[in-house]
């Protein structure tokens, strides 16, 4: 049976397919690629390709040692691996189970030269990531430095995101639901009459929640969150980011 072209997942999820030919006698990989059929697909949704613990790549890893395969199929090399220790050991365990990796936009071929090619591709993977990472990093800590938020704004505050002649800016805002709250935990919690534990209590009591996040609902604030709470700098003007303080005339 002819082989049909491996599909593409339209929403760029991590996707993976390995084939086989029926086994009779030697082909060449031509041969073993005309007749191959598709027997697994592992696919990857929201994770990325620079780490190896990822759970259907170990399962497709594994199927592939334990099965006869002539091919994996990728849609991209770099999706596959990131950097070139995982490249190497995911190339080394496809080879050693007899297959031969294939990319659905990208010409690698069976020769020593297009066998060089995954692991140049997966450097360059690696380099655009590492890059991409301190590029991002910079930017965070430069708008902190200049009194901004970079990351998820504590209880009391919003994220607020705004346009402006084109430009993206995104400040912080005063949750008016919560920071009634939030100002009333710190003035008790000045009175030293209310001890944590009670003071978390008595919030919940008050109707206060946590924001829901994509994945988490709305909830109390527990007695840990509340320390965290009482404890931020961020609530007397000062930004932490990646371990370091900046100090600035920060209006809140």
């Amino acid at each position: 049976m002819s082989a049909s072209p491996p599909s593409i997942k339209p929403d760029g999820a991590l996707s993976r397919k390995v084939y086989r030919y029926p086994r009779s006698g030697k082909r060449t990989v031509d041969e073993r690629w005309r007749w191959a059929r598709s027997v697994a697909e592992f696919v990857e949704r929201g994770r990325s390709g620079g780490s190896l613990e990822r759970p259907k790549l170990q399962r497709m890893l594994e199927y592939i040692q334990d099965r006869p395969v002539d091919f994996v199929i990728v849609h991209k090399i770099d999706r596959l691996a990131r950097n070139r220790a995982d490249d190497a050991a995911i190339t080394k365990t496809i080879r050693g189970a007899g297959a031969y990796l294939v990319s659905t936009t990208e010409a690698i071929s069976t020769t020593p030269s297009g066998r060089l090619l995954p692991g140049i591709m997966a450097s360059i993977g690696e380099f655009y990531s590492q890059n991409l990472a301190t590029e991002v990093m910079k930017g965070m800590r430069q708008k902190a430095i200049q009194g901004g938020t970079p990351e998820r704004a504590p209880l009391g505050y919003l994220n607020q995101r705004r346009f402006n002649d084109r430009r993206d800016v995104r400040t912080v805002t005063v949750d008016t639901e919560r920071a009634e709250h939030v100002i009333w935990a710190f003035d008790e919690y000045a009175t030293g009459e209310w001890s944590v534990t009670r003071l978390a209590a008595e919030l919940e009591d008050r109707g206060l929640r946590i924001r829901p996040g994509p994945t988490t609902p709305a909830r109390s604030l527990t007695v840990t969150g509340l320390h965290r709470l009482l404890r931020d700098p961020y609530y007397k003007g000062v930004v932490v980011f990646n371990a370091s303080s900046i100090l600035e005339d920060i209006s809140h």
